[in-house]
């Protein structure tokens, strides 16, 4: 696996290229013969952008015991996603988190049993105004200490 600070600096960077670019055409609209200032400025807000939802992604992670009373699919057209609901009424999603190297949404899902209890790691807030709920990194049985497919 690509370790997660290369990933970080190659987002930061795409980032601060997209924006340097949109800055310098903003500014050559405006009549300016100075670019670079555009680009500097849109680099920079790009780059402040991609170290936030990282610091963001990063500084909601928490551990939780979560026992699995439903497992859902929610289809929304061409789009879906997984949903754990915990027996304490807790909803989990489950999506594929880059930032975190998790790639195996579809895997974890399957393997979540109804029943069994989890130790998870979890990350993002539940939010009702946007439909967002915390979202699983990784869980670990708690019978057996063996962690789910990863």
């Amino acid at each position: 696996m690509i370790p997660l600070i290369i990933i970080t600096l190659a987002v930061v960077i795409v980032c601060a290229v997209v924006g340097a670019i949109v800055g310098s055409e903003v500014d050559s609209y405006e009549g300016s013969n100075y670019s670079a200032r555009g680009a500097i400025v849109g680099g920079a807000i790009a780059a402040v952008l991609a170290v936030g939802f990282y610091a963001w992604s990063f500084g909601t992670e928490d551990t939780v015991t979560v026992k699995v009373a439903e497992k859902q699919r929610i289809q929304d057209g061409q789009d879906s996603k997984w949903l754990i609901v915990a027996a304490d009424g807790t909803t989990y999603e489950n999506t594929d988190a880059w930032f975190h190297g998790k790639t195996h949404s579809t895997d974890l899902q399957a393997d979540l049993k109804v029943g069994r209890t989890y130790r998870c790691t979890v990350n993002g807030v539940r939010s009702g105004l946007m439909s967002s709920y915390r979202n699983l990194l990784s869980c670990t049985d708690v019978a057996t200490g063996k962690p789910v497919r990863s």
